[in-house]
């Protein structure tokens, strides 16, 4: 669909792009993301821009919501901890479903650990059933591991033929 492309086309960054049919409307809902540095106003020029040309290329009345994300593109200090790094790697073995999960690293942020985990699926298996099973296991591991911020899953093919 042409408005997954028309923010790219304006150097804008989104996430969390979802598009409706709502009766003979459309309706798309959007977080755009945007320099922390910048004024309400300025952010507000941008995401009417946007609004614009979304409304200006589709064809179907369209109806458009807009949520502004600020964005640091700074890089946050993060370190490693060796004991904290052991204490995940325990959690998750003690995880029936987890039995195929490899932690690769965890970061201490600001935010709390970042999580990043390496896990096995079969390559014939549908993107939408490994996204499912990948947020399944985050919510598994959330309450487990105090201070866990986010947990990157990065999948790995079981069967690469």
């Amino acid at each position: 669909m042409k408005a997954r492309a028309i923010p790219d086309r304006l150097g804008l960054r989104v996430h969390n792009l979802n598009i409706y049919r709502v009766a003979q409307d459309l309706r798309v809902e959007l977080d755009l993301e945007l320099p922390d540095s910048l004024s309400l106003l300025e952010a507000h020029r941008h995401s009417e821009a946007l609004e614009r040309a979304v409304t200006g290329e589709l064809s179907e009345r369209v109806q458009i919501t807009i949520h502004l994300e600020p964005r640091d593109d700074q890089p946050r200090p993060a370190v490693r901890q060796s004991k904290v790094t052991q204490s995940v790697r325990d959690v998750v073995l003690s995880l029936a479903q987890a039995a195929d999960v490899r932690v690769h690293d965890v970061l201490i942020t600001d935010e709390g650990l970042v999580v990043t985990v390496q896990r096995a699926f079969p390559g014939d298996r549908s993107l939408r059933e490994t996204h499912e099973e990948m947020t399944e296991l985050e919510r598994t591991l959330k309450p487990l591991i105090p201070d866990l911020a986010r947990v990157h899953i990065d999948p790995e093919i079981s069967n690469p033929d």
